[in-house]
């Protein structure tokens, strides 16, 4: 029963955190997934995402390692896919109007990886959280009412 219920759970977990997400790519909210798992001393429900996720409220901050990992490749696509106006340059390299400059991916990860973008500068934003802390609490009180159930049935039975 404690399964059924994290099932049913974790389901809404992933249509709410869905249902709140930006679509650009699709791959941020697609990346959204749950899974209940049982040992021998717990159950657990744990809903996952791509690494990055939270970055959806938060924003990106500074990235202090060094290197792009692929974020400017990813920024590409996504400037694409929100449809930034872009040319070709002579060399091959594609730029995008970003407010009055023309930047390629590479340059904008830059200075994303230097100071942030621009959510996280200004402090980040709720898209999904209170609506999650308030189906944590749902869920926490459903299980309460199931355990309390549980022990009930089992003093009647002895």
């Amino acid at each position: 029963m404690i399964e059924g219920l994290f099932d049913m759970y974790g389901q809404r977990f992933v249509d709410l955190i869905k249902s709140k997400v930006p679509v650009v790519t699709g791959k941020t909210r697609d990346s959204v997934n749950y899974e209940v798992t049982r040992t021998e001393n717990a159950i657990t429900l744990k809903v996952t995402g791509r690494g990055y996720f939270k970055s959806v409220e938060t924003g990106r901050g500074p990235y202090k390692q060094g290197g792009y990992q692929e974020f400017d490749q990813r920024l590409d696509e996504w400037m694409s896919a929100r449809g930034f106006p872009s040319k070709i340059s002579k060399s091959g390299k594609k730029y995008y109007l970003i407010g009055d400059q023309w930047m390629t991916g590479k340059s904008l990860a830059y200075l994303i990886n230097k100071q942030g973008d621009k959510k996280y500068r200004e402090g980040g934003i709720d898209v999904y959280s209170s609506d999650v802390n308030r189906l944590v609490e749902q869920l926490k009180s459903d299980l309460a009412t199931y355990l309390k159930q549980e022990i009930t049935d089992l003093i009647k039975v002895k």
